[in-house]
């Protein structure tokens, strides 16, 4: 039994009644950071709990590395952390973090981003219009869950037919995750390896004839002065962790209904 005086936070279930605000404000009162039990992972954690310790850890990767051990909560093995997670984005540690970032740059200027408005707004409408004659829906489930999926995708060249492909992948590996679910750590092993291949695929397919989108960016960015191509991976990511935000959002529904909203 864990002798921790504090609720676990990286668990979804602290905040199936509402926001643990009283719980919240007992770890702060602790300093600012705070030794926390992990039952699930078997892994205790250090807590920031105020600005200034965030502020440190951000501006400190020497000594709080994402790259290390991922900034990802669950205790991969070393070799997997090695194999894929330190080639994705979000577990690089500054300058490779900003150089990699830089790559995609050109995806997301004003004009860039301007041009996917139209596209958005028509995935945007159907969306809508597929619920609005029931007169209810399950809003994140029905309604916000799918457009961002889509909209990475899209940017990425993934066709259209493709693309429930995707959704059951990124929901394999993320509820691999949940003790709660079936899938389990081998099921969302194999899930992120066939995506990679499928990033592999449309990599072999840029070689014939170079796609003129967020795909073609990441295969040929160039990364300290060589050829990057790490499509298998940082497109893998991207959208992982855009259903990993849907994932979030069907929980904040959920802690939403719980306080009566």
């Amino acid at each position: 039994m864990s002798g921790c005086p504090f609720a676990n936070l990286l668990d979804p279930n602290t905040y199936g009644d509402g926001m643990p605000y009283e719980e919240l404000a007992k770890v702060r009162q602790a300093g600012s950071m705070v030794k926390m039990d992990d039952p699930v992972n078997g892994v205790p954690y250090w807590l920031a709990g105020t600005q200034a310790a965030m502020d440190f850890v951000s501006k400190n990767p020497a000594l709080f590395s994402s790259a290390a051990r991922s900034a990802w909560p669950q205790e991969d093995p070393q070799e997997i952390v090695e194999a894929f997670h330190q080639k994705s984005v979000i577990n690089m540690d500054p300058p490779l973090h900003q150089k990699m970032r830089r790559v995609i740059r050109s995806a997301f200027t004003p004009k860039a981003v301007a041009s996917y408005e139209a596209n958005f707004r028509a995935h945007a409408k159907e969306i809508v219009d597929r619920v609005a004659s029931r007169g209810e829906c399950e809003f994140v489930e029905d309604v916000a869950a799918e457009l961002p999926l889509i909209a990475i995708l899209e940017l990425l060249g993934v066709p259209a037919e493709e693309r429930k492909q995707f959704y059951d992948w990124t929901n394999t590996m993320i509820f691999s995750e949940d003790p709660d679910m079936a899938a389990s750590a081998e099921d969302g092993q194999l899930a992120a390896f066939e995506m990679i291949q499928y990033a592999m695929g449309m990599a072999e397919k840029h070689k014939e004839t170079p796609l003129d989108n967020m795909t073609g960016i990441l295969l040929d960015g160039v990364v300290d002065g060589r050829f990057d191509g790490q499509i298998g991976t940082d497109g893998t990511v991207g959208v992982s962790a855009d259903n990993k935000n849907s994932q979030n959002l069907r929980e904040l529904s959920q802690v939403l209904k719980n306080m009566g909203r």
